[in-house]
Protein backbone atom coordinates (compact mmCIF):
# COMPACT_ATOMS: atom_id res chain seq x y z
CA UNK A 1 0.00 0.00 0.00
CA UNK A 2 1.25 3.82 -0.53
CA UNK A 3 2.00 5.63 2.21
CA UNK A 4 1.21 9.75 2.08
CA UNK A 5 3.37 11.76 3.95
CA UNK A 6 0.83 14.13 6.84
CA UNK A 7 2.28 16.96 4.85
CA UNK A 8 1.02 15.91 1.56
CA UNK A 9 -1.73 14.91 2.32
CA UNK A 10 -2.45 18.53 3.47
CA UNK A 11 -1.69 20.06 0.74
CA UNK A 12 -4.00 17.86 -1.00
CA UNK A 13 -7.06 18.43 0.89
CA UNK A 14 -6.23 22.19 0.93
CA UNK A 15 -6.73 22.30 -2.81
CA UNK A 16 -9.52 20.52 -2.94
CA UNK A 17 -11.60 22.63 -0.37
CA UNK A 18 -14.61 24.61 -1.40
CA UNK A 19 -13.45 28.66 -2.09
CA UNK A 20 -13.76 30.84 1.30
CA UNK A 21 -13.39 27.18 3.23
CA UNK A 22 -10.55 26.52 5.65
CA UNK A 23 -9.55 22.93 7.22
CA UNK A 24 -10.23 22.10 10.66
CA UNK A 25 -7.89 21.75 13.30
CA UNK A 26 -7.72 18.59 16.08
CA UNK A 27 -6.08 19.61 19.46
CA UNK A 28 -5.31 15.88 20.56
CA UNK A 29 -2.12 15.03 21.12
CA UNK A 30 -0.98 18.05 19.80
CA UNK A 31 -2.54 20.81 17.27
CA UNK A 32 -2.83 19.76 13.68
CA UNK A 33 -4.58 19.70 10.28
CA UNK A 34 -7.80 17.41 10.65
CA UNK A 35 -6.66 15.40 7.62
CA UNK A 36 -6.37 11.66 7.25
CA UNK A 37 -4.68 9.31 5.04
CA UNK A 38 -6.13 5.95 5.29
CA UNK A 39 -7.57 3.38 2.68
CA UNK A 40 -11.46 3.55 3.37
CA UNK A 41 -12.62 1.60 0.14
CA UNK A 42 -10.67 -1.63 0.19
CA UNK A 43 -8.92 -1.44 -2.86
CA UNK A 44 -4.97 -1.23 -0.63
CA UNK A 45 -4.56 2.81 -1.77
CA UNK A 46 -5.26 5.55 0.92
CA UNK A 47 -8.13 8.27 -0.13
CA UNK A 48 -7.39 11.75 2.03
CA UNK A 49 -10.35 12.64 4.53
CA UNK A 50 -10.58 15.78 5.97
CA UNK A 51 -13.22 17.92 8.27
CA UNK A 52 -13.26 21.91 7.02
CA UNK A 53 -15.53 24.47 8.45
CA UNK A 54 -17.77 26.77 5.92
CA UNK A 55 -20.23 29.88 5.92
CA UNK A 56 -22.92 26.91 6.16
CA UNK A 57 -21.30 25.07 9.21
CA UNK A 58 -18.96 21.63 9.11
CA UNK A 59 -18.01 19.59 6.23
CA UNK A 60 -16.06 17.31 5.88
CA UNK A 61 -14.47 15.50 2.19
CA UNK A 62 -13.22 12.20 1.17
CA UNK A 63 -10.75 12.44 -1.77
CA UNK A 64 -9.99 9.38 -3.98
CA UNK A 65 -6.66 9.13 -6.85
CA UNK A 66 -6.98 8.40 -10.44
CA UNK A 67 -4.68 8.86 -13.44
CA UNK A 68 -5.73 12.63 -13.54
CA UNK A 69 -5.49 13.54 -9.92
CA UNK A 70 -6.88 13.71 -7.07
CA UNK A 71 -10.95 14.61 -6.64
CA UNK A 72 -13.48 14.50 -4.52
CA UNK A 73 -15.38 10.97 -3.66
CA UNK A 74 -18.06 11.63 -1.19
CA UNK A 75 -18.92 15.04 0.57
CA UNK A 76 -20.76 14.63 4.23
CA UNK A 77 -22.10 17.43 6.82
CA UNK A 78 -21.35 17.78 10.46
CA UNK A 79 -23.37 19.52 13.63
CA UNK A 80 -21.50 21.90 15.58
CA UNK A 81 -18.27 24.41 15.42
CA UNK A 82 -15.15 21.96 15.41
CA UNK A 83 -13.63 18.31 14.75
CA UNK A 84 -12.25 16.12 18.30
CA UNK A 85 -12.04 13.00 16.52
CA UNK A 86 -10.75 11.28 13.32
CA UNK A 87 -10.38 7.53 13.02
CA UNK A 88 -10.37 4.80 10.66
CA UNK A 89 -10.48 1.49 12.31
CA UNK A 90 -11.89 -2.03 12.22
CA UNK A 91 -15.08 -0.92 14.10
CA UNK A 92 -18.40 -1.91 11.69
CA UNK A 93 -15.96 -4.23 9.64
CA UNK A 94 -12.34 -5.83 9.07
CA UNK A 95 -11.72 -4.44 6.11
CA UNK A 96 -11.76 -1.39 4.94
CA UNK A 97 -12.04 0.22 8.17
CA UNK A 98 -14.90 1.87 9.48
CA UNK A 99 -14.14 6.37 9.33
CA UNK A 100 -14.95 7.84 12.62
CA UNK A 101 -15.80 11.59 13.04
CA UNK A 102 -16.38 13.43 16.69
CA UNK A 103 -17.77 16.78 15.60
CA UNK A 104 -17.27 19.11 18.87
CA UNK A 105 -20.52 20.56 19.66
CA UNK A 106 -19.66 21.84 23.15
CA UNK A 107 -17.12 22.39 24.97
CA UNK A 108 -16.75 18.39 26.98
CA UNK A 109 -19.40 17.36 23.79
CA UNK A 110 -18.84 15.97 20.93
CA UNK A 111 -21.21 13.90 18.14
CA UNK A 112 -19.93 10.91 17.05
CA UNK A 113 -20.50 9.84 13.20
CA UNK A 114 -19.20 6.69 11.36
CA UNK A 115 -18.97 5.74 7.99
CA UNK A 116 -18.46 2.32 6.15
CA UNK A 117 -17.79 1.61 2.37
CA UNK A 118 -20.54 -0.59 0.94
CA UNK A 119 -21.26 -1.38 -2.71
CA UNK A 120 -19.18 1.55 -4.61
CA UNK A 121 -20.12 4.53 -1.77
CA UNK A 122 -20.29 5.65 1.90
CA UNK A 123 -23.10 4.46 3.80
CA UNK A 124 -23.35 7.07 7.38
CA UNK A 125 -24.20 4.26 10.16
CA UNK A 126 -24.94 6.37 12.92
CA UNK A 127 -27.93 8.41 11.78
CA UNK A 128 -29.47 8.89 15.67
CA UNK A 129 -27.52 11.16 17.85
CA UNK A 130 -24.53 9.14 19.76
CA UNK A 131 -22.78 11.52 21.82
CA UNK A 132 -19.69 12.06 24.04
CA UNK A 133 -17.43 13.84 26.33
CA UNK A 134 -14.05 11.47 25.64
CA UNK A 135 -13.94 8.84 22.86
CA UNK A 136 -11.18 5.33 23.10
CA UNK A 137 -10.99 3.16 20.13
CA UNK A 138 -10.02 0.40 21.74
CA UNK A 139 -7.97 -2.17 19.53
CA UNK A 140 -8.73 -5.93 19.36
CA UNK A 141 -6.53 -8.03 21.21
CA UNK A 142 -5.19 -11.93 21.72
CA UNK A 143 -8.28 -13.80 23.57
CA UNK A 144 -10.70 -10.45 23.42
CA UNK A 145 -12.83 -9.69 20.59
CA UNK A 146 -12.63 -12.78 18.94
CA UNK A 147 -14.41 -10.34 16.06
CA UNK A 148 -11.60 -8.79 15.27
CA UNK A 149 -13.59 -5.79 15.59
CA UNK A 150 -12.17 -2.54 17.42
CA UNK A 151 -14.62 -1.52 20.53
CA UNK A 152 -15.91 2.00 21.27
CA UNK A 153 -15.31 3.04 25.27
CA UNK A 154 -17.60 6.72 25.14
CA UNK A 155 -16.78 8.57 28.53
CA UNK A 156 -19.73 10.86 29.24
CA UNK A 157 -19.25 13.83 31.88
CA UNK A 158 -20.89 13.15 35.12
CA UNK A 159 -19.73 15.60 37.54
CA UNK A 160 -16.62 17.67 37.20
CA UNK A 161 -13.64 15.32 36.31
CA UNK A 162 -15.81 12.59 36.83
CA UNK A 163 -17.54 10.33 33.50
CA UNK A 164 -20.17 7.42 33.07
CA UNK A 165 -18.14 4.93 30.83
CA UNK A 166 -19.63 2.52 28.30
CA UNK A 167 -18.41 -0.16 25.84
CA UNK A 168 -20.14 -1.05 22.63
CA UNK A 169 -19.58 -3.23 19.69
CA UNK A 170 -21.19 -3.23 15.97
CA UNK A 171 -23.84 -5.87 15.56
CA UNK A 172 -27.15 -6.62 13.78
CA UNK A 173 -26.14 -3.00 12.36
CA UNK A 174 -25.92 -0.89 15.27
CA UNK A 175 -23.98 -0.42 18.43
CA UNK A 176 -24.67 -2.44 21.11
CA UNK A 177 -22.70 -2.75 24.90
CA UNK A 178 -20.52 -5.21 25.55
CA UNK A 179 -20.32 -6.73 28.83
CA UNK A 180 -17.32 -9.14 27.79
CA UNK A 181 -15.27 -5.93 27.14
CA UNK A 182 -15.76 -3.65 30.83
CA UNK A 183 -13.59 -5.79 32.72
CA UNK A 184 -10.31 -5.25 31.04
CA UNK A 185 -10.87 -1.83 29.98
CA UNK A 186 -12.29 -0.63 33.49
CA UNK A 187 -8.70 -2.32 34.48
CA UNK A 188 -6.76 -0.92 32.16
CA UNK A 189 -7.87 2.50 31.83
CA UNK A 190 -11.15 3.64 33.97
CA UNK A 191 -9.31 2.24 37.28
CA UNK A 192 -5.80 4.10 36.21
CA UNK A 193 -7.86 7.33 35.63
CA UNK A 194 -9.52 7.88 39.16
CA UNK A 195 -6.14 6.14 40.49
CA UNK A 196 -4.54 9.76 39.50
CA UNK A 197 -7.91 11.91 40.52
CA UNK A 198 -8.14 10.34 43.64
CA UNK A 199 -3.91 10.85 44.37
CA UNK A 200 -4.16 14.66 43.25
CA UNK A 201 -7.49 15.10 45.28
CA UNK A 202 -7.13 12.53 48.76
CA UNK A 203 -10.12 14.75 49.75
CA UNK A 204 -12.94 13.84 47.27
CA UNK A 205 -15.28 11.50 48.22
CA UNK A 206 -16.59 12.04 44.36
CA UNK A 207 -13.38 10.69 43.16
CA UNK A 208 -13.06 7.96 45.00
CA UNK A 209 -16.42 6.87 45.12
CA UNK A 210 -16.17 6.42 41.18
CA UNK A 211 -12.56 4.54 41.88
CA UNK A 212 -14.53 2.15 44.10
CA UNK A 213 -17.32 1.68 40.98
CA UNK A 214 -14.33 1.28 38.12
CA UNK A 215 -13.05 -1.04 40.43
CA UNK A 216 -16.06 -3.18 40.89
CA UNK A 217 -16.63 -3.22 36.93
CA UNK A 218 -12.96 -4.07 36.33
CA UNK A 219 -14.03 -7.76 37.86
CA UNK A 220 -11.08 -7.53 40.46
CA UNK A 221 -8.55 -7.58 38.03
CA UNK A 222 -7.49 -4.15 38.33
CA UNK A 223 -4.29 -3.17 39.68
CA UNK A 224 -5.44 -2.08 43.15
CA UNK A 225 -2.70 0.66 43.43
CA UNK A 226 -3.26 2.54 47.58
CA UNK A 227 -3.81 6.45 46.77
CA UNK A 228 -0.83 8.32 47.59
CA UNK A 229 -1.28 11.19 49.50
CA UNK A 230 1.92 12.25 49.21
CA UNK A 231 1.69 13.03 45.02
CA UNK A 232 2.07 16.51 44.74
CA UNK A 233 1.21 17.91 41.47
CA UNK A 234 3.17 21.04 40.18
CA UNK A 235 2.11 22.98 37.25
CA UNK A 236 4.55 24.12 34.52
CA UNK A 237 6.73 27.12 34.56
CA UNK A 238 5.25 29.74 33.04
CA UNK A 239 8.31 32.10 31.89
CA UNK A 240 10.00 31.97 28.61
CA UNK A 241 13.75 30.28 28.52
CA UNK A 242 15.43 31.94 25.30
CA UNK A 243 18.46 29.90 26.91
CA UNK A 244 16.33 26.54 26.85
CA UNK A 245 14.97 26.67 24.11
CA UNK A 246 18.13 27.11 22.02
CA UNK A 247 19.19 24.03 23.77
CA UNK A 248 16.21 22.41 22.92
CA UNK A 249 16.33 23.38 19.21
CA UNK A 250 19.94 22.17 19.33
CA UNK A 251 18.80 18.75 20.88
CA UNK A 252 16.42 17.68 18.54
CA UNK A 253 18.39 19.69 15.46
CA UNK A 254 15.23 22.32 14.77
CA UNK A 255 15.34 24.70 11.85
CA UNK A 256 13.17 27.67 11.66
CA UNK A 257 10.49 25.45 9.32
CA UNK A 258 10.19 22.91 12.78
CA UNK A 259 7.47 24.34 14.83
CA UNK A 260 6.58 23.50 18.24
CA UNK A 261 5.82 24.61 21.63
CA UNK A 262 6.83 23.46 25.24
CA UNK A 263 6.32 23.37 29.14
CA UNK A 264 9.28 22.68 31.36
CA UNK A 265 9.84 22.24 35.23
CA UNK A 266 12.79 22.39 37.40
CA UNK A 267 13.31 19.54 39.78
CA UNK A 268 16.74 18.23 41.45
CA UNK A 269 16.66 14.20 40.03
CA UNK A 270 19.87 13.93 42.37
CA UNK A 271 19.94 15.57 44.96
CA UNK A 272 23.52 17.56 44.13
CA UNK A 273 21.37 21.36 44.76
CA UNK A 274 21.23 22.08 41.41
CA UNK A 275 17.67 21.44 39.65
CA UNK A 276 17.41 19.59 36.29
CA UNK A 277 14.83 21.01 34.02
CA UNK A 278 12.13 18.47 32.33
CA UNK A 279 10.96 20.11 29.37
CA UNK A 280 7.86 18.53 27.56
CA UNK A 281 7.64 19.14 23.93
CA UNK A 282 4.75 19.54 22.10
CA UNK A 283 3.36 20.56 18.31
CA UNK A 284 4.01 18.44 14.74
CA UNK A 285 7.80 17.96 15.26
CA UNK A 286 7.48 16.36 18.33
CA UNK A 287 4.12 14.55 18.47
CA UNK A 288 2.40 11.26 16.98
CA UNK A 289 -0.24 9.24 17.80
CA UNK A 290 1.51 7.68 20.46
CA UNK A 291 2.56 10.52 22.31
CA UNK A 292 4.82 13.43 22.37
CA UNK A 293 8.74 14.19 23.45
CA UNK A 294 10.54 15.40 26.00
CA UNK A 295 13.83 16.08 26.97
CA UNK A 296 16.11 16.41 30.28
CA UNK A 297 18.69 19.23 30.72
CA UNK A 298 21.48 19.30 33.51
CA UNK A 299 22.84 22.78 34.11
CA UNK A 300 26.90 22.91 33.51
CA UNK A 301 28.81 26.31 34.17
CA UNK A 302 25.67 28.19 33.61
CA UNK A 303 24.95 26.16 30.35
CA UNK A 304 22.07 23.91 29.77
CA UNK A 305 23.33 20.13 28.61
CA UNK A 306 21.09 17.60 27.46
CA UNK A 307 20.92 14.62 29.96
CA UNK A 308 18.19 12.65 28.26
CA UNK A 309 15.72 12.34 25.40
CA UNK A 310 12.63 11.03 25.75
CA UNK A 311 9.68 9.78 23.04
CA UNK A 312 5.88 8.43 23.49
CA UNK A 313 5.66 10.84 27.00
CA UNK A 314 2.09 11.75 28.08
CA UNK A 315 1.95 14.15 31.31
CA UNK A 316 1.94 14.45 33.83
CA UNK A 317 5.62 12.42 34.23
CA UNK A 318 5.78 11.59 38.07
CA UNK A 319 9.19 12.03 39.80
CA UNK A 320 9.23 9.17 42.27
CA UNK A 321 10.98 9.00 45.73
CA UNK A 322 13.12 5.65 44.94
CA UNK A 323 16.26 6.18 42.89
CA UNK A 324 18.36 4.07 40.52
CA UNK A 325 22.62 4.92 40.22
CA UNK A 326 21.98 8.34 42.15
CA UNK A 327 18.82 9.88 40.10
CA UNK A 328 15.59 9.26 40.96
CA UNK A 329 13.00 6.58 39.07
CA UNK A 330 10.58 8.87 36.75
CA UNK A 331 6.95 6.85 36.51
CA UNK A 332 5.05 7.96 32.79
CA UNK A 333 2.04 7.09 31.55
CA UNK A 334 1.94 5.19 28.15
CA UNK A 335 -1.05 4.92 25.74
CA UNK A 336 -2.27 6.38 22.54
CA UNK A 337 -2.13 5.39 18.99
CA UNK A 338 -5.83 5.94 18.74
CA UNK A 339 -6.36 3.62 22.55
CA UNK A 340 -6.19 4.87 25.68
CA UNK A 341 -5.56 1.96 27.84
CA UNK A 342 -2.74 3.32 29.76
CA UNK A 343 -0.45 1.62 31.93
CA UNK A 344 2.60 3.29 34.35
CA UNK A 345 6.32 2.45 33.23
CA UNK A 346 9.33 2.85 35.29
CA UNK A 347 12.52 4.91 33.98
CA UNK A 348 15.60 4.28 35.97
CA UNK A 349 18.81 6.09 35.46
CA UNK A 350 21.62 3.81 33.33
CA UNK A 351 24.37 5.74 35.11
CA UNK A 352 24.52 7.76 31.60
CA UNK A 353 20.67 8.60 30.48
CA UNK A 354 17.11 7.54 31.03
CA UNK A 355 15.78 5.17 28.50
CA UNK A 356 14.66 6.61 25.26
CA UNK A 357 11.60 4.41 24.61
CA UNK A 358 9.16 4.03 27.71
CA UNK A 359 7.08 1.29 25.94
CA UNK A 360 9.70 -1.50 26.94
CA UNK A 361 10.13 -0.59 29.82
CA UNK A 362 8.90 -2.62 32.99
CA UNK A 363 5.70 -1.54 34.51
CA UNK A 364 5.05 -0.51 37.83
CA UNK A 365 4.01 -3.34 39.78
CA UNK A 366 0.47 -3.75 40.72
CA UNK A 367 0.00 -2.57 44.55
CA UNK A 368 2.35 -0.41 44.05
CA UNK A 369 1.81 3.07 45.78
CA UNK A 370 2.15 6.22 43.16
CA UNK A 371 4.58 8.31 45.52
CA UNK A 372 6.43 11.65 44.35
CA UNK A 373 6.10 14.73 42.23
CA UNK A 374 3.39 14.74 39.24
CA UNK A 375 5.12 17.57 37.22
CA UNK A 376 3.98 19.03 33.78
CA UNK A 377 0.48 17.93 35.13
CA UNK A 378 -3.46 19.35 34.67
CA UNK A 379 -2.30 22.83 33.39
CA UNK A 380 -3.95 24.05 30.40
CA UNK A 381 -0.40 25.42 28.87
CA UNK A 382 0.54 21.89 28.10
CA UNK A 383 -2.26 22.45 24.57
CA UNK A 384 -0.26 25.67 23.78
CA UNK A 385 2.80 25.92 25.68
CA UNK A 386 5.28 28.79 25.33
CA UNK A 387 6.01 28.74 21.49
CA UNK A 388 9.39 27.82 20.21
CA UNK A 389 11.48 29.73 18.04
CA UNK A 390 14.71 27.97 17.03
Amino acid sequence: MVRLSPEYAVRVASQLLPIGAELAYLEYPARHPAVLAADLDGDRNPEITCVYRTAEGMQALIAKHSIEGWYTACRMKGPGYGVARMAAAPIAGIYPPTLAVGWQIGERWAQLDLWQYEQGGYRHLTPSDILYSKLAIVESSPGRNRDGLCRLALWVQDTEEAYRVDLYRWQAGGLVRDPEAYPAYFANAVVPYYTKLVSERPGSTLYRRFLEEARGQAGGTAPRRETAVDLTVLAPERARDVALEAAIAAAYGMTAEDQGSYAYNRLDLNGDGSPETIVFLSGSTFCGSGGCSAAIFRTEDGNYRLLSKLTLVHTPIIVGNTMTNGYRDLIVIISGGGIQEPVYKILKFNGINYPSNPTIEPELPAGARLEGKAILGDDSSLFSGIPLKP
